[in-house]
């Protein structure tokens, strides 16, 4: 019998985690997205429906793990709530693929929300960013072990670059020079 599938994108506030998940095209019956919630709830200042959407994102997670459907989730990775979510996806028998996307810099993930804000995308201020980026690299370090699969990709430059590949633990390299960041899961 083969495990159902939880999904997870991960990485900083413009890493590049929808773009991520636009490109991957995932199997899976739920994607579970809080800024694309908040938007179907307020289009005009989705911030103000951020709450509501947080709400709505946990009772369809809940919904999926009860209910064995395949999802997918985005998350900054920069909290522990999402650490639980993996946990409890994992103890409900869900296969677990990490995908991971970082950048060099807080810097590169500070000007691209400010550029998607620019182009009427939602605003998240420079400290939370700088903050998310050093917590989301420590707890990216937790939460490796407790996947079946994680793919970490490098989205420094124009394009997301897969740079690592674990396997129930075991890291199997695919580029032969990573960025600095990555080398803490070595």
């Amino acid at each position: 019998m083969q495990n159902n599938l939880a999904i997870f994108y991960c990485g900083t506030n413009g890493a590049g985690k929808s773009t991520l998940r636009g490109f991957n095209q995932d199997p899976v019956q739920i994607v579970i997205d809080s800024d694309n919630i908040a938007m179907q709830i307020n289009p005009k200042n989705p911030r103000l429906a951020d709450l509501e959407a947080g709400r709505k994102a946990v009772e369809l997670f809940k919904f999926a793990i009860a209910n064995n459907i395949d999802f997918s989730m985005e998350s900054t990775l920069s909290g522990n709530s999402i650490l639980q979510r993996m946990k409890k996806a994992k103890q409900n028998g869900f296969y677990i693929r990490l995908n991971y996307i970082g950048v060099n810099s807080p810097d590169i993930n500070v000007k691209r929300v400010n550029a998607r804000v620019k182009l009427g995308g939602h605003f998240i201020d420079e400290q939370t960013i700088r903050q998310r980026y050093e917590i989301s690299l420590q707890n990216l370090t937790k939460i490796i072990p407790l996947c079946d699969e994680a793919l970490i990709y490098d989205n420094s430059g124009e394009v997301p670059k897969l740079m690592l590949q674990i396997l129930k633990g075991k890291v199997i390299q695919i580029e032969s020079d990573l960025p600095e960041w990555c080398l803490i899961i070595k």
